[in-house]
């Protein structure tokens, strides 16, 4: 019996797009700022920033923006800012816990991939073609962030 975890890379709406939302996607595809610039509405949309009468055209001036934001918000609430932001030279309250954020070992660069511990066979002996389950991939993802979590603590 063979058990696979099923790993949706597309995410839950990747084949059910409609044929002419995913051309009108894809004829803004070839701008690549284009995803930058979603990806900051959603922050500002978070942090509650509106621009007046429009956003900057330059991503450091927003990110600027945004970092004067965020210590606006610790000036004016310090108890919800010591709770939740990690300040240096705090005493009391101890910091908060590091937000762990788990990078696939493909995408990092600084770390050469080290061996692993699980071998290339299978179980009946035959070596299998540097492919590794989902299921075995799952696992290791779940090891690495319980060994963050460990070092954390």
């Amino acid at each position: 019996m063979r058990y696979d975890v099923v790993k949706n890379e597309d995410g839950p709406l990747g084949k059910t797009m409609k044929a002419g939302e995913h051309s009108k996607l894809s004829t803004g595809a070839g701008d690549g700022s284009l995803g930058v610039a979603e990806r900051f509405q959603a922050i500002e949309t978070h942090l509650s920033v509106r621009y007046v009468p429009g956003p900057p055209a330059d991503y450091m001036l927003r990110v600027k923006h945004i970092e004067d934001h965020i210590i606006r918000l610790e000036k004016e609430y310090p108890p919800w800012a010591a709770l939740h932001f990690n300040q240096p030279n705090r005493g009391w309250p101890p910091p908060p816990r590091d937000s762990i954020i788990v990078i696939p070992p493909h995408l990092t660069s600084s770390t050469p991939p080290g061996p692993t511990s699980v071998s290339g066979l299978d179980a009946k002996g035959k070596h299998r073609a540097g492919k590794e389950s989902s299921l075995l991939r799952a696992a290791l993802d779940k090891l690495e962030v319980q060994k963050a979590l460990d070092g954390q603590l």
